[in-house]
């Protein structure tokens, strides 16, 4: 019997991709050390990983990509100190960034497998469980799921299309089981998001698409959020449709956490005030509340990192899907995964979250494997002296 060599590169991923998904049924089964410890390993694993051949490639997206996750980490050190967990995540995220580079067949192979299982799981958590505000399903809260299923189920589909050429019928019923587990959890914003994900999904399968269309039509919807936020709360139509998600005017006080961020960046507009950093707000009943993320991609970027960060963020974002293909069908669910982040992003902090920095190096990488197909290889590498390897 034939044994795949690449069988164990693709469990050691999925080993070290684990720990930083923050899976709810897996985190309350250790302490908050054992955690820390798994992540610390997982990214001494993914140095020699990276380091293995003795050559580093990298691009202009990986590049401003690990300026900005250093930003973030010396920008958080500054105004609260240093932290482990944050200086841990952001090398994780970097090294990600430059593993996909070199073995991004590898590593969605790794992603395929973990979401086949937590969908699987996760549902049937769902299904024990039922609808409930304060339930702790496998994955996580209610509010968690389509954070983290959503960009699965769809970095799944384009493993499926490159794998076989198609989306085949295992990936669709996973499809099918993760979306209604966000349905039955009745989390308002996570079936919005499944319906858009499920919606665009047909679209993009049956009909050709404009890449800046879509992009630039998902942008205008943060750019009505942010700016136009409080003629929107008095909106009638507005109103209707939020209360139709079980949610007020204000999106469950997030436009009122978004006004104080920019409240706050007038103070500090360059470098932000780093991650994790403390947001007041005055709720409803006279009081105050604190939150410490700003529960929306762009304003979390400026949160923790300025305007250098956001600078930094979106030249690699763009320059990541500048060639993504939309003529073949895996360019098509490539730029499907990139416009969900989008959509969760409009409400949700979900710029840290691992799956959703491998979806934006995906696109990265489909931009390199096009290119060298062409034979313009768009990727540089930096290969170690004879004598740092240990021979003359």
């Amino acid at each position: 019997m034939k044994i795949d060599k690449s069988i164990g590169i693709i469990i050691t991923y999925i080993l070290i991709i684990i720990p930083f998904i923050g899976i709810g049924g897996i985190n309350v089964l250790f302490s908050s050390a054992i955690l820390d410890g798994f992540k610390v390993l997982s990214v001494f694993i993914s140095i020699i990983l990276l380091f293995r051949k003795g050559i580093i490639k990298f691009d202009f997206f990986s590049i401003c990509f690990a300026l900005y996750q250093m930003e973030i980490f010396m920008v958080t050190t500054y105004n609260q100190g240093f932290s482990f967990g944050v200086m841990t995540s952001c090398l994780a995220a970097s090294l990600f960034v430059f593993l996909m580079i070199r073995d991004w067949e590898n590593i969605l192979k790794a992603i395929s497998a973990i979401t086949a299982v937590i969908v699987i799981i996760n549902f049937i958590s769902v299904l024990q469980i039922g609808r409930d505000d304060y339930a702790m399903y496998f994955v996580g809260t209610k509010n968690r799921l389509s954070m983290v299923l959503i960009p699965a189920m769809l970095l799944r589909v384009v493993y499926s299309i490159n794998k076989y050429g198609k989306i085949n019928n295992f990936t669709i019923i996973l499809f099918i089981l993760a979306a209604l587990s966000v349905i039955i959890a009745g989390s308002g914003t996570g079936i919005v998001v499944a319906a858009v994900a499920v919606i665009l999904a047909l679209l993009f399968y049956r009909f050709r698409v404009n890449k800046m269309i879509v992009l630039y039509g998902t942008f205008s919807f943060y750019f009505l959020l942010l700016v136009f936020t409080s003629i929107l709360a008095q909106n009638q139509y507005w109103i209707e449709f939020t209360t139709l998600l079980g949610k007020d005017s204000n999106l469950t006080y997030r436009t009122v956490i978004w006004q104080g961020v920019f409240d706050y960046l007038s103070n500090n507009p360059l470098f932000g005030y780093g991650r994790g950093a403390e947001i007041i707000f005055p709720n409803a009943y006279g009081g105050y509340n604190i939150v410490t993320e700003a529960h929306n991609f762009v304003v979390e970027i400026f949160l923790e990192g300025g305007i250098l960060a956001f600078l930094l963020y979106i030249l690699g974002f763009f320059k990541a899907i500048s060639h993504i293909n939309i003529k073949d069908l895996k360019g098509k669910y490539v730029l499907l995964a990139v416009v969900m982040v989008l959509v969760n992003g409009l409400t949700e902090s979900i710029n840290n979250h691992i799956l959703v920095v491998l979806t934006i190096a995906l696109a990265n990488c489909y931009v390199y494997v096009k290119s060298k197909d062409t034979g313009q290889s768009k990727v540089l590498s930096f290969k170690r002296p004879a004598n740092q390897r240990g021979y003359q």
